[in-house]
């Protein structure tokens, strides 16, 4: 099995903030309470992670469907969430706002490129399954799942660093400079000259 911690930060995953906001114990009860029994990986992260957290470098993953926001397969992983100070990424906080949209079978974990939120399966049925949930499916939302992986700790395992295309430098091939321009510069050089 995969060491969650060990690979995440290799990826150069970090606290989105560095907040005083208490992650104890007591923030996963309440969150189980909130939502229900969690898978015990996911728990195992938010014990040993338990704040928002971003990457350093961009970091993707393919799921085993990929939606169609996908560049190439591979959707862009911006966060995980857990406890923040700044209520927009704060896991409680999400749910509370999404929860008019989002099924209650589903606790959104983390966010993608295009506002598009990781989500984790609660129920029985497919318990501690990772999907991806299209926000733009908000009236078919059972349209708009896509599964990632089966379990919280293949999720992890799915995140690679994506490589950047080397910025190609612009170089100069060739300047023309325009008769008009010429022969302005003639005349502000022999005006100095006087």
């Amino acid at each position: 099995m995969i060491d969650v911690t060990e690979k995440l930060s290799n990826l150069g995953y970090r606290p989105l903030k560095n907040d005083d906001v208490e992650a104890t114990a007591t923030f996963l009860e309440l969150l189980e309470r909130d939502v229900g029994r969690l898978p015990e990986d996911y728990k195992e992260f938010l014990k040993a992670r338990p704040w928002t957290g971003i990457f350093d470098d961009q970091i993707g993953f393919e799921g085993s469907e990929k939606s169609p926001w996908a560049t190439e397969g591979v959707e862009i992983l911006e966060c995980l969430y857990g406890r923040c100070s700044d209520k927009s990424n704060d896991i409680t906080a999400i749910r509370e706002q999404l929860s008019p949209q989002l099924p209650t079978n589903v606790l959104a974990i983390g966010e993608v490129t295009g506002a598009n939120f990781v989500c984790i399966y609660l129920d029985e049925n497919m318990f501690g399954g990772v999907c991806l949930w299209d926000h733009e499916h908000e009236e078919n939302v059972r349209q708009g799942i896509y599964k990632v992986a089966p379990s919280f700790s293949e999720f992890i395992d799915l995140l690679r660093k994506i490589e950047q295309p080397a910025a190609t430098r612009a170089k100069i091939v060739k300047v023309e400079i325009s008769d008009a321009l010429k022969a302005r510069v003639a005349e502000l050089n022999k005006n100095k000259r006087k």
